[in-house]
Formats: C-alpha cells, sequence, structure tokens
C-alpha cells in the first residue's frame, strides 16, 4: 500500500515501522521534499518518532535539527506536566472529585511505558459529568483561568458553561500550562453511544503510575481512545494510528470485549478502518479476533484518507472541514442517516454556548436560525480572513 503515497508520506509510515514494529526499511532520503515533509510532521505529529528514526548525521539535516529540538522542548514540557498532573489529583481527592488522566498524559505512561514517542501539549483530564462544575470551581480558585484571548466569549458562571447543549470540555491556561477539561467524548451531535459514566464505577490504581491515579478497565481504556482517535478523528492523523498500533501491541486486554463494548457504541466501521490502516500500512500482525472482524473489509473512505494524510491541513479551515465531514459519514454504523446527523449539528449550535469565539450577531435563545446562520458565518469569516 505504501506505493501509493508520496515519497514524504511514505518515509513517515517507514518511521513509524522501525521505531515501533521494529522492520527495516530504506528510505529514499533523495526524493524527499524537506518542507513537505516538516508540514507533513507537524500535522501528523510524529515528530519523536521520527527524531528516534533519523541518525544524527543523516541527510535530512533541516527535518533532523527540527525534530530533536522539538524532542528536547517535549521532555521538559512532559517533567512539568507531570509535576501538576500529580498536584492537581492531590487536590480533587481532597474533595473526592471524581476524574480521570485522558489522553496524552495517560496514553504515554500506559501504552508508550514512558517511551518519549508521543507528542503532546495540554494535560487532558475527565471529570464525571455530577463533578465538573465543582471541580472547575476549584481550578478556577487555583489560578486557572478560561479566558484565552478578546476574541472569545466568556461564561459569567459555572452553571452556564454546563448548561450548554454542544459543550463537552473546556480550555483553561495558566502560567503557560494548558489543560483540556473534559466533562464528556464528543459532541452531541456525534452519532455514537458511550457510557463513560459508567467507567467510574470500576476503577483500579494501575502500576505504571508513580503516584494514585485510579483508571478504567483497560477495555473501556481501548474504547475512549477508538471512540477519540476513529469516531472523532476518523485516523486522519498518524499520530492516532500509531497510539492503536501501541495499545494492542502493549496493553493485555480481552479483544472479543473490547469488540462487544465498540458494536454498542456505534463505533464498530470506524474501528475497522483503523484495524485496515495499522495491517495494510503498517504490515502490523493483527491479534485473531481483530484479524477475523476485519476479513473482507474495505473502509468506503480510504482514498479520500490518503488524500488528507496528503494534503495534511487541520479540518479546522473551511475546505478541509467540508472533506473532513466526508470521510466522517462513511465510516458510521448503520442505521445512520446523513440528514439526521446534520440536523442535529444544527440544533446544537443553533443555541450560542457561553464559551465560544463571538458571533458576529448574538440573538435570543428562541431565534434557532438567526443564532445558527450566525454561527456558519462568523465561522466562514474567521476561516477566509
Amino acid at each position: 500500500m505504501l506505493e501509493k503515497l508520496s515519497p514524504e508520506l511514505r518515509f513517515l509510515f517507514e518511521s513509524i515501522q522501525t521505531v515501533i514494529l521494529d522492520k527495516e526499511t530504506f528510505p529514499d532520503y533523495k526524493s524527499i521534499d524537506e518542507t513537505e515533509l516538516q508540514r507533513k510532521l507537524r500535522f501528523h505529529s510524529i515528530r519523536l518518532i521520527v527524531n528516534d528514526y533519523l541518525p544524527n548525521n543523516s541527510e535530512l539535516t533541516k527535518v533532523k535539527g527540527a525534530a530533536k529540538a522539538f524532542s528536547q522542548n517535549q521532555a521538559f514540557l512532559s517533567l512539568q506536566q507531570q509535576v501538576e498532573t500529580q498536584r492537581l489529583f492531590q487536590l480533587f481527592n481532597k474533595e473526592n472529585i471524581r476524574v480521570l488522566p485522558y489522553k496524552g498524559n495517560l496514553f504515554s505512561r500506559l501504552i508508550y511505558k514512558n517511551r518519549q514517542l508521543r507528542e503532546y501539549s495540554d494535560i487532558d483530564l475527565l471529570f464525571h459529568p455530577d463533578d465538573a462544575a465543582k471541580a472547575l470551581e476549584i481550578m478556577w480558585n487555583d489560578g486557572y483561568s478560561t479566558k484565552k484571548d478578546e476574541s472569545m466569549s466568556t461564561p459569567q458562571s459555572i452553571n452556564e458553561i454546563f448548561d450548554s447543549e454542544v459543550a463537552y470540555e473546556l480550555p483553561l491556561v495558566k502560567e503557560g500550562l494548558h489543560i483540556d477539561f473534559h466533562w464528556g467524548l464528543h459532541y452531541s451531535f456525534l452519532p455514537y453511544q458511550v457510557d463513560f459514566k459508567s467507567c467510574f464505577d470500576e476503577l483500579s490504581i494501575h502500576e505504571d503510575f508513580d503516584h494514585e491515579i485510579a483508571i478504567p478497565s483497560n477495555e473501556f481504556l481501548f474504547l475512549m481512545m477508538i471512540n477519540h482517535h476513529g469516531g472523532k478523528e476518523a485516523w486522519l492523523r498518524l499520530k492516532n494510528i500509531v497510539d492503536l498500533v501501541m495499545f494492542i501491541k502493549n496493553v493485555d486486554f480481552d479483544h472479543l470485549k473490547s469488540i462487544s463494548l465498540i458494536q454498542e457504541s456505534r463505533l464498530l466501521t470506524s474501528f475497522k478502518n483503523g484495524l485496515y490502516i495499522i495491517k495494510n500500512f503498517l504490515a502490523f500482525e493483527l491479534p485473531k479476533p481483530f484479524d477475523q472482524l476485519i476479513k473482507g473489509h474495505q473502509p468506503k473512505n480510504i482514498e479520500q484518507t490518503i488524500t488528507f494524510w496528503e494534503k495534511a491541513e487541520h479540518w479546522g479551515a473551511v475546505i478541509p472541514r467540508i472533506k473532513f465531514e466526508s470521510i466522517l459519514i462513511k465510516q458510521q454504523d448503520e442505521p445512520f442517516k446523513a440528514w439526521t446527523y446534520f440536523r442535529d449539528i444544527y440544533r446544537s449550535y443553533s443555541i450560542p454556548s457561553p464559551y465560544e469565539f463571538k458571533r458576529i450577531w448574538t440573538f435570543p435563545k428562541q431565534f434557532y436560525f438567526l443564532n445558527f446562520i450566525s454561527k456558519v458565518l462568523t465561522y466562514l469569516i474567521r476561516k477566509t480572513f
């Protein structure tokens, strides 16, 4: 499958094969455009892997230099975040706040076994919805702020934030530290049905953490990863694909139970697509239950996915967003109706959020259509000019 990729994208897959899977590869350095490779690296977020892959005397001097500098900065940031995470969990434990480490700081410890190979910039925390308001008040009192810049709306109260139907996370900042404060796993209009509240009832202290942090079962952690990397981001960044490989490779979990959880959550097609990618683009040997699951499976959106990998443009921009939605729609479990999905998006964005980029006009809540049009126009203006 790699032969159909550009030299730069093929190089990224080869770096993953060598560093993560210990496969011997022979990159064609002469065919690689360093500027294009660096652009793709920034989007796909695997600079630490490429730094490990390239020798110090590599022909790709610009790429190696930038990746090495990034790796050094990431090591410092990771240490800073570990200290802050431990301090915050001590605060929450005193108040009996139910909270889980999420994404970056969790995956780096659990599935990468502390190898410095995963990029992340924020501390992600997932709170039980019933404890989220109290937790946010603690963080505000601790010096964290929700205000990012003057173009953002600012909530006047904690209740105003959690009354929003579409919101499920809030970015917080304090002295250079960034925290993504989650009380849900995805936007309300996405069709997935992950019962994440129940996972708080079956937590255990994990031995890989040097301080007491309770986490869910490995099967539920796997489901959370599939929900974010596949369901929410559709495997469009190689960083997420590497996470999938590393979890399967390094974590002991029940494959059949995971398939059942994923199917119940309406994420089965997305999961199959991820397995297809790591088998066909990385030559990764799947566990037997997963291999049988994708027998005969061909993703409907694979050509679009490859094009998106190549373009390496974030879906926050207008044109990439349209392409992103097309890819997302093609990976939904049946029964699925696109018009229902877009109707739910309309309903969600018809009510202004207390924390969003300020709309060019904000109407009273009962003017759903006008508020939705204002949201769309604001988005187009911000992303175009």
